[in-house]
């Protein structure tokens, strides 16, 4: 079950994600990589980990709670 602390520890590990492509960008590591590609994976991944809640309509949706 989501909670709000595992959403908070979720949210902590994507942008220690954040900050360590953004090391290997500054070092030159990943010259193809743009913040808008990086932004666009972190939010799949961020869409990916919400939480399902029960839907009286298809038993299953997914959470619009935001980060």
């Amino acid at each position: 079950m989501w909670n709000s602390q595992s959403i908070m520890q979720q949210q902590q590990r994507l942008a220690h994600v954040l900050e360590i492509v953004q090391d290997l960008k500054a070092l030159s590591m990943l010259p193809l990589l743009t913040n808008l590609d990086l932004i666009q994976e972190i939010q799949t991944i961020s869409i990916a980990t919400r939480p399902f809640i029960p839907s009286p309509t298809n038993g299953l949706s997914l959470s619009t709670e935001l980060f």
